[in-house]
């Protein structure tokens, strides 16, 4: 789920998009004839809809035998203590969509549910700002950008090549990129502090929500994961330059434009930032939460976030729902 679905209401509409998809992922890419001795892990956005759990049971459990469901309430709850060992810090995973910041300590490395914030601040929004400033400057000569795909596709391009004359995915067409248009989108999507839906912004929110005592140890150990690690080079360089130009020495304590934030300065007024990022990454940041949550599956699988085939069976007929089941662990974090 994502803003991209929010429209998803219905129990069966969420059947008429999963079954499918689990279905091609079990039989065309797994090779698999069913699940039945394959236990399945579903890490999923912390504000899932209950009726997209319930299908996800049905499409599982119900249709493709498999013996049980372990249901992860976002990249945080494995990323730190599957992906890395570590039982504390700071999740950043910024994908297609928006960016999902949280902080994990305590025991076992559980998800601080109430520090958990999202931005619109994916791939998409970035790629989005681009266009509309392409498109609205006077300067722009060249043709316009007509839509967010050919707009992603020709920023990967020229990532990658850094060359600023390419030729628009969908057209063919000449189109000249503008360096200084890029980085302004990415300064405004991502590292403006002034931006209230920037990531910058959502960061320091999550950090103000961190209870005092924990916050200069989970600061210790931040990582960042998503597509938008990958497809933005230096990307956790440059975080670290906007916290610094935010905080850091060159400013006076009034540096930060939101009082609210102020707070924050003794922890991050140094020269670097005052994070501590865990770089370079053991995985991939597009598929360490994928491989963090394979690592979770080769322990014991926590019964309070599992649904087994006997606990659906149960549920079914007591008439409750996948959230009574198996999400009551979240109000005890």
């Amino acid at each position: 789920p994502n803003s991209n679905t929010l429209q998803i209401e219905t129990e069966t509409e969420w059947d008429g998009i999963l079954y499918p998809l689990l279905s091609n992922i079990s039989t065309d890419l797994l090779l698999l004839k069913n699940l039945k001795a394959r236990p399945v892990i579903i890490v999923e956005p912390i504000v899932s809809p209950t009726a997209f759990r319930n299908a996800i049971c049905r499409s599982l459990l119900d249709w493709l035998s498999a013996p049980s469901v372990t249901f992860v309430p976002g990249a945080a709850s494995v990323a730190l203590p599957y992906g890395l060992g570590l039982g504390q810090g700071v999740v950043v995973d910024v994908g297609r969509v928006e960016g999902r910041v949280m902080i994990v300590a305590g025991e076992n490395g559980r998800p601080l549910i109430d520090t958990f914030r999202a931005c619109p601040c994916g791939i998409e929004q970035f790629a989005y700002n681009f266009m509309e400033i392409h498109n609205t400057s006077s300067s722009s000569k060249t043709c316009d950008i007509s839509s967010v795909e050919d707009a992603i596709l020709l920023l990967e391009k020229y990532f990658v090549s850094g060359d600023g004359e390419l030729a628009l995915p969908s057209s063919g067409q000449k189109i000249q990129i503008n360096g200084k248009m890029v980085e302004t989108s990415l300064n405004d999507t991502y590292f403006d502090v002034a931006n209230p839906e920037s990531l910058l912004r959502c960061l320091l929110s999550v950090v103000s929500s961190c209870p005092i005592d924990l916050r200069r140890d989970v600061l210790g150990n931040v990582i960042f994961i998503g597509g938008t690690v990958e497809f933005i080079s230096n990307f956790e360089r440059r975080m670290l330059k906007a916290v610094a130009d935010a905080f850091g020495p060159a400013g006076d304590a009034d540096t930060c434009k939101k009082p609210a934030f102020h707070s924050l300065r003794p922890l991050l007024h140094n020269e670097n930032g005052g994070l501590g990022v865990v770089h370079p990454l053991p995985f991939s940041p597009s598929a360490f939460a994928w491989t963090a949550a394979s690592v979770m599956g080769t322990t014991v699988l926590p019964p309070d976030q599992t649904v087994t085939q006997k606990v659906y069976k149960d549920m079914k007929q007591s008439d409750s729902s996948v959230a009574d089941v198996c999400y009551d662990f979240l109000s005890t974090v």
